[in-house]
């Protein structure tokens, strides 16, 4: 089976809409920042997979992804995941087959340092051949 984090990656990075706000700072398999990172770089992004099944027959995995989007402000990590929201939500691109919305995101910040994000959490359906 294939890498599902590379598979998202490659895919989100084709997207000019995200890239203009978060650069190249698109973190797979992780739900922390880079070390070096701080909000006044730009927004950011971290991803995880939470959990799913493999429909082997179909060459196709359903996973639940974790999406963290973080910003100088709450405004600006909002305005990450509504830029997440609009590439992704009800979307098929490269390997990324389908993918929706799970629940509404949610702003909080971190406990050490402050920093505002949003969790927004997606089901995606990849190709996995």
């Amino acid at each position: 089976m294939i890498d599902l984090n590379v598979t998202i990656n490659t895919a989100l990075l084709t997207r000019t809409a995200l890239t203009a706000i978060i650069g190249a700072r698109l973190w797979p398999d992780t739900s922390e920042v880079l070390a070096g990172y701080t909000p006044n770089d730009g927004g950011a992004l971290a991803f995880r997979i939470r959990g799913g099944d493999v429909l082997y027959r179909g060459g196709v995995a359903r996973v639940s992804e974790q999406f963290k989007c973080w910003g100088i402000d709450k405004s600006t990590a909002n305005q990450v995941e509504s830029v997440l929201y609009d590439v992704l939500h009800d979307q098929a691109f490269g390997g990324i087959k389908s993918a929706y919305i799970e629940q509404i995101p949610q702003s909080s910040e971190e406990p050490d340092t402050e920093w505002p994000f949003v969790l927004a959490f997606y089901a995606l359906w990849l190709a996995v051949v």
